[in-house]
């Protein structure tokens, strides 16, 4: 159930990979929110889009992975670049030059990723709960353990780090939040994505 349903919707398309987004509301400046990390609905912005939508047009997008959107195999296609593509897109599709972006956590850094990479189409940034790689601290359980490393085999992976006492129980307990804002930051992530072909698909 939710307190305001979409004026529209419709689906984008970049490198045979669709994306989902919804539309609710008229008014400038437009208000997109980037799409959050793929284990995230867009709908986690549910509470917030009837309020701004009262005076703006407030834009939200399924993060290929997750709701209406596809979910292609390729670790690739889950860049940062490829969200930042993917809200461009979206952008281009609806007409909006430019908008304020939102984002939280890992959608908050796409959302500053955007205004770097595309400072003509956004207005401003509002960050919640911001990560951002080598700007933000590490979240300090992070630095007890290596969530990245390759193990010959992973159980009880956290005892084989070096830490003894209750850092290993703080690991433990704080893993799957940690796992949420995990930084990502590889070579391949910051690389442009290909400027493949695009096709957009709006209903009302």
């Amino acid at each position: 159930m939710r307190a305001r349903y979409p004026d529209s919707d419709g689906f984008i398309e970049r490198d045979g990979v669709k994306v989902g987004y919804e539309v609710f509301g008229q008014g400038d400046p437009a208000i997109v929110f980037t799409p959050i990390d793929a284990i995230v609905h867009s709908h986690a912005w549910k509470a917030q889009v009837p309020y701004l939508a009262q005076s703006h047009k407030v834009v939200t997008i399924d993060p290929r992975g997750n709701g209406r959107s596809d979910r292609p195999s390729d670790p690739a296609a889950y860049a940062d670049t490829e969200f930042v593509a993917d809200t461009i897109e979206v952008m281009n599709a609806l007409g909006i030059k430019s908008a304020v972006l939102v984002g939280l956590c890992t959608s908050g850094w796409r959302s500053l990723l955007a205004a770097a990479l595309h400072p003509d189409r956004v207005r401003g940034v509002v960050s919640i709960g911001t990560w951002a790689p080598f700007l933000t601290p590490p979240i300090p359980e992070r630095t007890v353990a290596d969530f990245d490393a390759v193990l010959d085999e992973y159980t009880g992976w956290h005892r084989r780090t070096g830490t003894t006492g209750s850092s290993i129980g703080r690991t433990t307990r704080t893993s799957s939040s940690a796992s949420f804002c995990r930084s990502r930051t590889r070579p391949s992530s910051m690389k442009t994505p290909s400027a493949g072909r695009s096709k957009s698909a709006r209903r009302r």
